[in-house]
């Protein structure tokens, strides 16, 4: 039988979650660590020396732990950060990051003048990585840019009342033909972004995990269902286990 997995998922803070959870569902026999830098976040509107740095500093907390792989589920992290990392040899193993769906809601598009709203953080939309993928595949111009400055932290504040704020205030105006949400943490709203734009929503969570799938795990759906673990480690262990609980327990009901 071939060893479980260890993948080490690593966030600024509760977006990550929304990833773990799409793995947890998705995946099989595989042991999760989930590390998260909340007393820092949200990083989408640092510098990007000062994310560089604190993702470091964040990431020393896995020197303790032997993982097969890490996942950067933050859209920002993976913009700034992953190709360093990549490079860095004191990392022996695979780093996986997550992107917004650019491409899949291009896809979703049928006539060219439709727009499409990016809802991703500054520091994501500035990055380099991410300006190459907008002209790579915006060439029409359909795709419109906006940053709100102070939803993550917002949600990460609200996580267990969401439905006692006005997100609408947090949301730019306007009609699109659909919505890419390149945070993960903006995924724990998405059912009001929903509501407010009334349009198709996309994120790059289930292409992380098929990534992840093909490149990592090489699972065939043989039907043998093998229970994955989940450890959460950092200074908000607790608080970031307790979310994901109500968040498994919400897809239950939803089954």
């Amino acid at each position: 039988m071939e060893k479980r997995k260890t993948i080490a998922i690593f966030d600024s803070g509760i977006g990550g979650l929304t990833l773990l959870k799409d793995c947890y569902l998705h995946l099989q026999g595989v042991n999760f660590i989930y590390l998260a830098d909340n007393g820092n976040m949200p990083y989408g509107n640092k510098c990007e020396l000062e994310i560089f740095q604190k993702t470091k500093v964040a990431l020393q907390s896995l020197s303790a732990y032997s993982i097969d792989a890490l996942v950067l589920a933050c859209n920002t992290v993976t913009a700034i950060c992953v190709e360093k990392l990549r490079e860095d040899s004191a990392l022996q193993y695979p780093i996986f990051g997550i992107e917004p769906a650019i491409l899949p809601a291009l896809q979703n598009v049928k006539e060219e003048k439709k727009s499409i709203l990016l809802l991703a953080t500054n520091a994501t939309l500035q990055s380099k990585r991410v300006q190459k993928l907008l002209q790579k595949y915006n060439i029409n111009g359909q795709i419109v840019c906006n940053a709100p400055r102070e939803l993550a932290s917002m949600i990460e504040k609200n996580i267990l009342q969401l439905d006692r704020v006005d997100w609408s205030q947090y949301l730019p105006k306007g009609e699109f033909d659909s919505v890419i949400l390149g945070c993960t943490h903006y995924i724990h709203i998405q059912e009001y972004v929903q509501m407010h734009f009334q349009t198709r929503i996309f994120d790059g969570n289930i292409g992380t995990v098929n990534h992840i799938r093909q490149k990592l795990l090489n699972m065939k759906k043989n039907g043998n269902f093998v229970k994955n673990t989940v450890q959460f480690i950092g200074k908000q262990a607790d608080f970031n286990a307790k979310i994901f609980k109500n968040m498994l327990e919400e897809s239950n009901k939803n089954l």
